[in-house]
């Protein structure tokens, strides 16, 4: 059984509730969509050494085809991390990302940089990764999270990406975060270590032939 950590699970409620926001006063909107939910609460909530467990206390933002949010940990390592998977029309997903979500919460945010995940049997991901900080009295708040999209089966960044991604019928987002209290070299980072198990089961899932 997985044991929660309610000060991780608030820090990620955090991302998720600022994305919320942004979302409700977006003037932006979609058409009617099918409702994506059950095809998303499929991805597997075991994925190698990682164990998952929903956010109960997530509310899914309106105007999406559907959103998944979970936390994961490591049974062997007992790193930790959180994820929001969404999905909806490419004007909407495309943008509110979490530098802009984050920084209007009052974190410091590194401009973010491009990491590759490398993926057995498949080509690299490609996903924005920054440092996001947040002093508060005596209080420090430190995450490192990973982000892209993904319109064709290929998980990837863009720098316009509602330019990039416009004229796609469904776009997908995907969120991963962590409390980051020292710097780990990607290949050593638990996100990464988690999306290179979790990115093959979600196509599966997501991409179906």
């Amino acid at each position: 059984m997985l044991r929660m950590s309610s000060g991780f699970v608030a820090v990620g409620i955090l991302l998720f509730s600022g994305l919320c926001h942004g979302h409700l006063t977006d003037r932006w909107r979609g058409g009617t969509a099918a409702d994506m939910n059950p095809v998303l609460e499929q991805v597997p909530a075991a994925v190698g050494d990682w164990e998952g467990a929903v956010l109960a206390d997530y509310k899914a933002p309106p105007g999406y085809h559907g959103s998944l949010a979970r936390r994961y940990q490591n049974r062997r390592t007992g790193e930790a991390v959180t994820i929001l998977l969404m999905c909806g029309p490419p004007g909407l997903v495309s943008v509110h990302t979490p530098d802009v979500c984050y920084g209007a919460s009052g974190y410091e945010v590194e401009k973010p940089v491009r990491e590759s995940v490398p993926l057995e049997g498949a080509d690299a991901a490609t996903f924005y990764a920054s440092n996001l900080v947040k002093s508060k009295s005596a209080e420090r708040t430190s995450l490192r999270i990973y982000w892209a999209w993904n319109a064709a089966g290929a998980w990837t960044v863009a720098d316009n990406p509602r330019l990039t991604f416009a004229g796609r019928q469904t776009l997908f987002k995907l969120y991963v975060l962590r409390e980051a209290n020292e710097a780990r070299p990607a290949p050593q980072d638990p996100c990464v270590q988690f999306l290179r198990a979790f990115l093959p089961e979600a196509q599966r899932i997501l991409f179906k032939e």
